[in-house]
C-alpha cells in the first residue's frame, strides 16, 4: 500500500496496523468506546456487510437470514471478544516547489 502511495507522488508515507475490538470487552477505555461504536455500526446494517459475499458464495435468501440472526446474537454476546485488523496509511502532498522538480505540472 505504501509503495502505491509513494508512486502517486505523496511524501512522508506512514502506516500503522491496529486490532479494533467489536463490542465493549476491551479493558482500555478508548478501545472499549471504539468497540461499542463498531458493534453499533455492525448492528445497524449487518446486511450491508455480508450481502455481497453471501451472494458471491451463492447463498439463498433463507441462508442469509439465518446467518444474520446468528450474527446479531453473537454481536450481543459479551463473552465473545471479536476484533478485526485494520491498516491505516497516511501521507502528505508534496510542496509545489517539489512537484516541479519531479515533473508534475502545478495548476493554479
Amino acid at each position: 500500500m505504501c509503495a502505491a502511495i509513494e508512486t502517486a507522488g505523496f511524501v512522508d508515507v506512514q502506516e500503522t496496523n491496529l486490532k479494533t475490538p467489536i463490542g465493549g470487552w476491551a479493558k482500555d477505555p478508548q478501545l472499549k468506546e471504539l468497540g461499542e461504536y463498531t458493534r453499533l455500526s455492525l448492528m445497524s446494517d449487518p446486511e450491508g456487510y455480508i450481502l455481497f459475499l453471501a451472494n458471491a458464495m451463492g447463498w439463498k435468501r433463507e441462508e442469509i437470514n439465518v446467518y444474520l440472526a446468528h450474527l446479531r446474537r453473537e454481536l450481543k454476546n459479551p463473552k465473545i471478544h471479536a476484533y478485526y485488523r485494520q491498516k491505516i496509511v497516511w501521507a502528505r502532498k508534496p510542496e509545489a516547489c517539489c512537484l516541479r522538480h519531479v515533473g508534475y505540472r502545478v495548476m493554479r
